[in-house]
């Protein structure tokens, strides 16, 4: 899952983060098939649609859930669930969007436009009670996925976007946050988090 200190995963605290740990609905799964390559879903099929509606049911339990991928919930297939939400900072913003309702994305791919990368803060819920300060992030990315009603959507995103985008996809291959972040002195607990909430980048992702 995207709790995105951006997500996911998956996800990723998308504009505040809270001081306590980060579960869907009291159960994590990390089993073995977040380290798996997903396999392609087909399009329109009765299949597909009970995986993305498991998935809208799941990642709304979750606290500032931004994302959450389908082997986060122990199915390896290619599809996850996202939002934007509009209070997230301005400097995470991608200019050309406001926000994001959740959103089916199906077989989905992202490729970085350039070689730019930053730093940035981001949960998973898949990695439960820890949240990395420091994950490197293209800024921006190309990517495809295509809807539950069978459309294909593809652009460019950045920021905050492009996060979310990066890390539920990273899902699908077998990648948590984890295994970007060189300085593991970095990753940080949840229940070190001021009990002031804060502004920041750190919803989950999935």
């Amino acid at each position: 899952m995207t709790t995105v200190s951006a997500s996911a995963c998956s996800n990723m605290q998308a504009a505040k983060t809270a001081d306590t740990a980060v579960n869907i609905n009291n159960f994590t799964y990390t089993g073995g098939v977040l380290r798996e390559t997903a396999a392609t879903v087909a399009i329109n099929s009765e299949e597909t649609e009970t995986i993305a509606n498991r998935l809208l049911t799941e990642v709304k339990k979750g606290n500032h859930a931004v994302g959450l991928a389908a082997p986060q919930i122990g199915i390896s297939k290619r599809i996850f669930v996202f939002q934007i939400p509009k209070n997230i900072p301005d400097k995470l913003k991608d200019k050309n969007i406001e926000s994001i309702p959740w959103t089916v994305a199906i077989n989905p791919e992202y490729t970085p436009v350039d070689n730019d990368v930053h730093e940035m803060a981001e949960g998973c819920f898949s990695v439960p009670h820890f949240y990395g300060t420091k994950v490197p992030r293209y800024k921006k990315v190309h990517y495809s996925y295509t809807t539950l009603a069978g459309d294909k959507v593809e652009g460019i995103a950045t920021g905050f976007f492009a996060q979310v985008l990066q890390h539920e996809t990273d899902h699908l291959n077998g990648k948590l946050y984890i295994d970007l972040v060189k300085n593991k002195d970095t990753l940080k607990l949840l229940k070190d988090l001021p009990k002031k909430t804060v502004k920041t980048s750190t919803d989950k992702a999935g």
